[in-house]
């Protein structure tokens, strides 16, 4: 008679059961030296953590449960603000917001109604995107990087922008161009 250890010793499951445990210790090991090393890299390193960085003011309009002006840590992105403003209404369009846009001090996000237009103006500061460069527009509209040199490559063989509309020329896709269309101008 065998003992009930050595039956489950070989019991078809073992094996796999065992090898899961261990690669999740070997996982949670390098993890926590990760993190170790983490934490001490940045006295070798010049640049300043995001914990060391300024909280941003943002404000937060439209269809979100609790608008208002929210402090946040720097690295938070669009998703966090309107996460922090009680989440989006039934109905809101974040189809046509870049939800993981970086935020900036200062910056006013509007979250639309599925149809409803954004407004003419949503009190952000407009991006001259004939003389801006690709880190300001990246910064103050939340593009990405590769949208931002776009606009600037296209600026460089085109000439100035005569029109906003002009930018689905670039190209950038529609759901950009409605979310930034009007933070940006094309004045002289």
């Amino acid at each position: 008679m065998q003992s009930s250890a050595t039956t489950w010793l070989r019991h078809p499951w073992f094996a796999p059961i065992l090898f899961t445990l261990s690669l999740l210790l070997v996982t949670a090991g390098m993890l926590l030296m990760l993190l170790g090393s983490a934490g001490k890299s940045g006295a070798r390193g010049a640049q300043a953590s995001p914990i060391d960085a300024a909280p941003v003011v943002v404000a937060i309009t439209g269809a979100v449960n609790r608008p208002g002006v929210y402090t946040l840590p720097p690295a938070v992105r669009v998703v966090g603000l309107i996460n922090a403003a009680g989440g989006a209404l039934t109905g809101a369009d974040l189809g046509r917001i870049n939800l993981a846009a970086p935020l900036f001090d200062g910056m006013s996000v509007y979250i639309p109604l599925v149809g409803e237009a954004f407004p003419a103006s949503t009190g952000a500061i407009q991006v001259n995107i004939n003389v801006a460069d690709a880190v300001t527009m990246e910064r103050e509209l939340g593009l990405t990087k590769k949208e931002s040199e776009a606009i600037v490559a296209y600026r460089s063989a085109h000439g100035p922008f005569t029109a906003i509309e002009q930018l689905l020329l670039v190209p950038i896709s529609k759901t950009t161009y409605n979310r930034i269309q009007n933070l940006v101008t094309v004045a002289a």
